[in-house]
């Protein structure tokens, strides 16, 4: 059992939405809450909150970078004393991330809570514990009774993880078989074993080798070279 805390908080200059929700993605908090000492504090008290009414150790707070409307609650909430006995985290992100992961959520309006939400689902590496445990969140994983080795023609990928991230974790596969020589050979290898959903089964398997890359890359915290 995962015991994080994931706060995504959209900063405005009056106000800020906060939305919270466990490793599972179940929403715990969504509200907001004035842009002032008083809002923050009122903010450091729901998390505290949070935290012990579900049983929670770990708390990670994303923010988007917006000077001075962000710097001021990310330096508070990173220098409580109450949040400190927790092993707290805060993130100030650049908006450019966030923009892109946002535009998987195409068919969610455009409102403060879903930009919360969207900064909450960002969350740090650390909380898989293997590439693999990160290819089962994000569905790119095929069931065991099949060929761990994806010989079978119509094998199908469990789909049953976070369809957002699959979906970048594909479109990064693509542009890495085009631009990484390593990888445009594993992919064209993967393509010609099969005749039938050629590109879909070769793009698949190279976002499951992409994983063990950006995996290991993040949790031990190197450049790729």
């Amino acid at each position: 059992m995962n015991h994080t805390l994931c706060v995504g908080i959209d900063v405005a200059k009056l106000s800020n939405h906060v939305y919270a929700l466990n490793f599972n993605r179940n929403k715990l908090l969504s509200v907001n809450i004035p842009n002032t000492q008083d809002g923050a504090n009122l903010i450091e008290t729901h998390i505290l909150k949070l935290l012990d009414k579900h049983h929670l150790s770990k708390v990670i707070v994303i923010l988007e970078s917006t000077g001075v409307y962000s710097g001021h609650l990310a330096t508070y909430l990173s220098a409580s004393k109450f949040l400190s006995v927790f092993d707290i985290r805060v993130y100030l992100i650049n908006p450019k991330i966030s923009k892109n992961y946002r535009k998987s959520f195409a068919d969610m309006d455009k409102t403060d809570p879903k930009d919360a939400y969207i900064l909450a689902e960002i969350v740090d590496i650390s909380q898989f514990e293997s590439n693999d445990a990160l290819a089962k969140y994000a569905g790119i994983t095929w069931r065991k009774n099949q060929s761990g080795k994806f010989t079978a023609d119509e094998t199908y990928m469990t789909k049953t993880g976070n369809k957002y991230l699959r979906y970048f974790l594909i479109q990064a596969a693509n542009m890495a078989r085009i631009h990484m020589p390593e990888y445009h050979d594993f992919y064209q290898k993967k393509y010609d074993e099969v005749t039938t959903h050629q590109h879909k089964r070769a793009l698949a398997l190279t976002a499951r080798k992409l994983i063990r890359l950006i995996y290991g890359l993040l949790s031990t915290n190197r450049l790729y070279k």
